[in-house]
């Protein structure tokens, strides 16, 4: 499978997620041509993730549902009488704050910014896929492939895998909405399938060196 395609699907799978888990107070997440995009994604990653239900779910949104949508989040993920059922920022748990700090030192060592607007929440899961999608176009760039490929794992391995394991959980638990559930479900699907990649190839390269 050429190298390029395959850094690119994975790449645009990351802004893609980082995209749907944006707190859509924010902004309109969908956009017109996202079953383009995921049809486009699927083709190339070096692995297979079924996008279905997050095109069936997006397909169904209309004027008159997204403010359900949009509540349904709210209530997910960011208010609650003791905090939100399911913190979106890393550190919006108390035994994990220290990890805000091992966040940051990761984006400063690799030249990630995070805007102004929003250091406040440099943990967000939603910045957090961002900077996977960073470390990606990194190494395209780069002629030290195996050092960004590492971060990317290291990252994954620290501060995603388990993290979206409770999150899974919790939402199945709490019966959340199914645009939600499609997102998450699909998303935890592909770090899963992605890690196990990027530890063989970390591996590879490693003997080739």
């Amino acid at each position: 499978m050429d190298k390029s395609r395959t850094l690119f699907a994975r790449s645009a799978a990351y802004a893609l997620f980082s995209n749907l888990a944006h707190s859509p107070h924010e902004d309109y997440i969908i956009f017109s041509d996202l079953e383009n995009v995921i049809q486009e994604i699927e083709q190339v990653l070096p692995f297979e993730v079924d996008f279905s239900s997050i095109i069936n779910e997006t397909n169904k949104v209309t004027d008159n549902n997204w403010k359900n949508i949009v509540q349904s989040y709210s209530a997910l993920f960011e208010v609650g009488d003791d905090g939100p059922p399911i913190p979106i920022r890393e550190s919006a748990n108390d035994s994990l704050a220290f990890k805000k700090e091992e966040i940051t030192r990761y984006y400063d060592y690799f030249g990630y910014t995070v805007s102004e607007n929003r250091k406040w929440e440099s943990d967000h899961l939603s910045i957090e896929l961002e900077f996977i999608h960073f470390l990606c176009q990194g190494e395209r760039e780069s002629e030290d492939a195996l050092s960004f490929q590492l971060a990317q794992k290291d990252f994954i391995d620290r501060h995603l895998i388990l993290w979206l394991a409770s999150v899974h959980y919790k939402m199945e638990q709490l019966d959340a909405h199914p645009f939600w559930m499609a997102i998450f479900s699909a998303l935890f699907t592909f770090i899963q399938k992605d890690l196990n990649w990027l530890k063989n190839q970390t591996n590879e390269l490693k003997e080739a060196i």
